[in-house]
């Protein structure tokens, strides 16, 4: 981190006034721990993870405010004795002397960082609320307890294809939760042992199945023999039961591999899939 981050200078820049707009701000809520003033420990954090400075002296170089994450909230809780972390001490001047080794501040601060600088990404989002904050030396403990998203930036995220209501309609259970449950033993069991587990749970009143995030199998053959006999068991539930189920594939492996693995689930009569 810059040591200008713990500066007192550009305050107005990284806290929060009334004439922004919140629906323009994913909003952060954390539970942190510092010796510090806890006003200036907050700005910190809303410094470092946008701007960081706003003092350079290049070629193209424009600040813009537009970009600066900024502090709505800060309350100190208490005066902490036992500490949430054990302490420790970087020795650089970046960090404060007094302090780390007598009391703590404990206090929630709530920042508000832009869209702007989220791009749209959830992967950006993490990078942006987490990111490099549990290395703060200023800090001795932080927990991040609340987000707060603006439709603007969930509109990008459709979510499931189709979600609780579409999982009922396909299944036409209205009146009563939906049932879904894994293999078990998740590792050991030949195809056909799945077969027979899968079989009793889905014709005993089940609504659908689905491979354990552990399941694997030793080759390609394997796992398209799999998937097409446990497809091929909720199909024979159904005409035992009368009723609609679902089997849903793993497809955790390397990016390659799970790209294939797709392809073939689309092609065995799957119903959804299981993905990290």
């Amino acid at each position: 981190m810059s040591t200008e981050s713990l500066s007192r200078e550009d305050l107005a820049c990284f806290t929060w006034h009334p004439e922004l707009n919140r629906s323009d701000y994913v909003l952060a809520t954390y539970l942190l721990e510092t010796p510090i003033d806890p006003e200036l420990a907050a700005i910190a954090i809303a410094k470092e993870q946008s701007m960081a400075t706003l003092r350079l002296s290049a070629k193209g170089f424009e600040s813009s405010a537009a970009m600066a994450a900024r502090l709505i909230s800060v309350e100190v809780h208490d005066a902490v004795v036992d500490r949430l972390l054990p302490g420790y001490k970087l020795t650089t001047e970046v960090y404060p002397e007094s302090g780390i080794n007598g009391g703590m501040h404990r206090l929630s601060a709530t920042i508000a960082f832009p869209l702007a600088i989220l791009a749209g990404s959830i992967i950006q989002l993490w990078n942006v609320v987490l990111g490099e904050i549990p290395r703060l030396g200023f800090l001795n403990a932080m927990r991040l307890v609340d987000l707060e998203m603006p439709p603007a930036f969930l509109a990008g995220f459709t979510g499931p294809r189709h979600g609780v209501p579409g999982l009922r309609k396909q299944t036409k259970v209205n009146a009563r939760p939906l049932l879904c449950r894994s293999c078990r033993p998740a590792l050991g069991l030949s195809i056909d042992a799945m077969r027979a587990i899968n079989d009793q749970v889905l014709v005993g009143g089940f609504d659908a199945v689905k491979d354990d995030e552990l399941t694997v199998a030793a080759s390609q053959d394997d796992y398209r023999e799999r998937i097409r006999t446990l497809a091929e068991a909720a199909r024979t539930a159904e005409q035992c039961s009368g009723e609609r189920k679902l089997y849903f594939a793993n497809v955790i492996s390397e990016p390659d591999a799970s790209l294939e693995q797709l392809r073939l689930v689309e092609g065995a009569g799957v119903d959804g899939i299981i993905i990290a």
